[in-house]
């Protein structure tokens, strides 16, 4: 995993996102750093796969053999209902050349996932590699940061890496920042939510919360831990009020 994400990291660093190469539908463009990015995590995926200790299948989010295909070792694609035929599945989101245009803050994300649970319970693990080489990785229980938060340094070696403490959230003010998909009926969800959390702690005007979104899923959840924000997903929201 952590070979993986980090050869997406270092194929399209140095890149801007540069002209647009294909588009699904409206607000879907990929670009030529997408295209870059996949290459390399599927190259490197392949190079290494299969690996004595397990089999997987990946799945990027821009996969050119099919959307809902899953990649194996041996170049054979999985139907969602095939994949229990390996013992994990990687979905891979290379990089965010698309929505996230003019934010350098980006990652390669990737998760391990269970084929017979494929939900969000099923994630056997999970890593983030950041353009600056700071690494976030989640071994299903606890989570873990490359970082060194005294001096500020990066470990080489993910085995010795900081753990990662839940801390609450004590105080919501100026400083906190309400993330989520800012797009359609979300943005009117959040803002619904933001007004609840004025109302609940009983702001004045100048400790409001504030609504940020740059599009980008992996940077709204990383902001819980390297921001004052809170992450919701109005998706899920929405599909349980529906």
């Amino acid at each position: 995993m952590y070979g993986i994400a980090e050869s997406g990291s270092y194929a399209t660093r140095d890149m801007q996102p540069g002209e647009t190469i294909s588009q699904e539908g409206y607000g879907d463009n990929k670009r030529d750093i997408d295209q870059v990015a996949e290459e390399s995590v599927v190259g490197y995926f392949l190079s290494n796969e299969p690996l004595e200790e397990f089999d997987a299948g990946m799945k990027p989010e821009d996969a050119e053999w099919g959307e809902n295909q899953w990649l194996t070792g041996n170049k054979e694609t999985l139907t969602g209902e095939q994949l229990n035929q390996v013992d994990y599945g990687f979905i891979v989101d290379q990089v965010e050349g698309t929505k996230n245009f003019d934010n350098r803050e980006r990652y390669t994300s990737i998760a391990a996932i269970d084929p017979e649970n494929p939900t969000l319970e099923g994630v056997e693990a999970s890593l983030i590699y950041g353009w600056d080489d700071t690494v976030f990785f989640s071994d299903g229980i606890n989570s873990y940061v490359n970082r060194n938060p005294k001096y500020g340094e990066h470990e080489m070696n993910i085995a010795t890496a900081t753990a990662l403490e839940p801390v609450e959230m004590d105080e919501i003010d100026e400083t906190t920042k309400l993330k989520g998909q800012m797009i359609g009926k979300n943005t009117l969800v959040n803002a619904r939510i933001l007004n609840d959390l004025i109302d609940h702690y009983d702001l004045e005007e100048e400790h409001h919360p504030s609504l940020k979104g740059d599009g980008t899923t992996t940077g709204d959840i990383l902001g819980t831990v390297t921001d004052n924000s809170i992450a919701i997903d109005t998706r899920a929201l929405w599909e349980q009020h529906s």
